[in-house]
């Protein structure tokens, strides 16, 4: 009885060592977890900082081209006159 006895406590003792192992290993994931948290708000921040400077340098490519095609049309336009040519 008392040996039975003494089997349950060491029992019950490794139980709790291994509870309290697991919940140190919880909490270290859920540290791991909230800082992948973090990290991936930062780089979602980032991508939209990165979209945005994106699609702005899109717009300024779409109004450079226009802007060469307007001279390209212009300078047509006037090279039969400064030729001496007449426009078709």
């Amino acid at each position: 009885m008392k040996e039975e006895l003494g089997r349950a406590e060491l029992r019950a003792e490794r139980a709790e060592t291994m509870l309290r192992l697991a919940e140190a290993q919880i909490e270290q994931m859920l540290a791991a977890a909230e800082q992948a948290d973090k990290e991936l708000e930062i780089l979602r921040s980032q991508l939209a900082a990165k979209t945005a400077e994106f699609a702005a340098s899109e717009r300024r490519g779409d109004d450079a081209e226009a802007a060469i095609e307007r001279i390209v049309d212009v300078i047509r336009a006037q090279l039969p006159a400064k030729l001496n040519v007449p426009s078709e």
